[in-house]
């Protein structure tokens, strides 16, 4: 039987985990916040959740720009928010980054200079894990498929004893 990861074995909220700001934490996610505030991608839920967690007030930017599958860029205020090579290609120097593997990084930018990374994890549901060993003692093989960062996926296939991912 084949799943899939976000929302079906995960749920699909991943939250804040870790944030490294190269001077404010404060405003990198400000910035996170008004940035990402306006999408509705399971990511940029879980960044302005955490701006609202810790009481962080802030204005959504009015003209955002989204680039599938790269991230987002405010223009009117050039914050740009996104993968590595994302913020490479709109021309920030990024310092040394070792990301974890088993994690979703969003990073930020502010007029071409870097703020700061934020660190998100999707955790598994709680029944995920009953269900699947059902299944296994019903003699079904799982499959777990997804199109996010494969050290998660690894991560999550081993942590619920899924017999194959991709």
């Amino acid at each position: 039987l084949a799943f899939d990861k976000t929302g079906t074995l995960t749920e699909g909220r991943p939250q804040v985990i870790d944030i490294h700001a190269i001077d404010d934490q404060h405003e990198l996610l400000n910035c996170a916040a008004r940035l990402e505030s306006g999408s509705r991608h399971p990511l940029a839920l879980g960044i302005a959740k955490e701006a609202e967690r810790r009481q962080i007030s802030f204005t959504p930017f009015d003209n955002v720009q989204q680039i599938p599958g790269k991230g987002l860029i405010a223009s009117d205020e050039q914050i740009v928010g996104g993968s590595a090579n994302f913020l490479k290609e709109q021309g920030v120097l990024l310092p040394n980054i070792q990301e974890d593997t088993t994690a979703s990084a969003v990073h930020f930018s502010k007029n071409g200079r870097f703020l700061g990374t934020i660190t998100l994890k999707d955790i598994a549901r709680s029944e995920a894990d009953a269900a699947l060993s059902l299944l296994r003692y019903r003699g079904y093989s799982t499959l777990l498929l997804s199109g996010d960062l494969p050290g998660s996926v690894k991560r999550l296939s081993e942590s619920l004893m899924i017999d194959k991912w991709l």
